[in-house]
């Protein structure tokens, strides 16, 4: 069996065999390190062949070793929001418009199209609704919700763990919408907040 050498470490041939195991043990594989130190060609269930080391039908290239370990994606926000957008400017405020109360502020004219999460949080719900068109709601585990609404796209599905700037769709009209703009809101447990006492370009 080889040895190998990953950014100057030499590591041995059955070192690199734990290694891996130990990889495939966090990562949920059906094998052990015993077996994997083993390597015989006549266990089913982990063999040597061709260069490549077989885990139950998995296989990781010896000379193209990658360490994957599944990082926890933050769903708690800090409390602390960034501009949801790529550039742009407030073409409405929160407050009383068109004999209505407009409970957030809307985002027009950006450098780029797409839309932020403000911060971490847990997707709520992302679809169409009525007027709003389609919009995404975060929950951020801390009382606090944001709402992103008209947007042309979607990239993120309820349940989906959505880091502070992680892209979760695109501006766009959808909806009860006089033209291209994101229409973003604050809550905290339950009540309206105005989003320009948290949030700044």
């Amino acid at each position: 069996m080889r040895d190998f050498s990953i950014k100057g470490l030499n590591i041995s041939g059955s070192n690199l065999i734990k290694i891996v195991a130990s990889v495939c043990l966090v990562a949920g594989l059906n094998t052990n390190p015993a077996s994997a130190a083993t390597m015989s060609k006549s266990n089913s269930e982990t063999v040597e062949k061709e260069d490549k080391i077989l885990f139950t039908g998995k296989s990781l290239k010896q000379n193209e070793l990658v360490l994957k370990v599944a990082k926890a994606l933050p769903s708690v926000g800090t409390g602390k929001f960034v501009w949801p957008a790529q550039g742009g400017y407030i073409s409405s405020k929160k407050g009383p418009r068109w004999g209505r109360e407009h409970k957030g502020i809307d985002i027009a004219q950006p450098e780029g199209f797409d839309i932020l999460a403000a911060d971490h949080g847990v997707v709520k719900a992302a679809g169409a609704d009525g007027t709003f068109g389609n919009r995404v709601i975060i929950d951020h585990g801390n009382g606090y919700e944001t709402i992103y609404a008209h947007l042309k796209t979607i990239d993120v599905q309820v349940g989906d763990k959505v880091p502070q700037g992680t892209k979760i769709g695109v501006m766009g009209t959808t909806g009860r919408s006089t033209g291209i703009h994101l229409h973003f809101e604050i809550s905290k447990n339950g009540t309206t907040k105005d989003p320009l006492s948290y949030v700044k370009q």
